[in-house]
């Protein structure tokens, strides 16, 4: 693994213990920046083509269901 993969591979395993972190103590902001924190270091490492295992599984937990309103989507109710 190169250092930078490495490095990559530390920042991800940080940014995830800091948002479980958040999460169980119920900080919904903190949970926010580490989510915004782990999508840029998801696409860091897409144009480096590093795979951080389990990276994608993080942040496809994170993302509201489908049947949430958000702007930009659909009502779905």
């Amino acid at each position: 693994m190169s250092e930078f993969a490495s490095e990559m591979t530390d920042r991800v395993t940080a940014a995830r213990t800091s948002l479980a972190d958040a999460a169980a103590q119920g900080d919904d902001y903190l949970v926010d920046v580490r989510v915004g924190e782990l999508e840029s270091l998801a696409r860091v490492a897409a144009e480096h083509d590093v795979e951080v295992p389990g990276l994608a599984e993080t942040l496809a937990a994170q993302a509201p269901p489908d049947d949430v309103p958000l702007p930009g989507r659909p009502d779905t109710a």
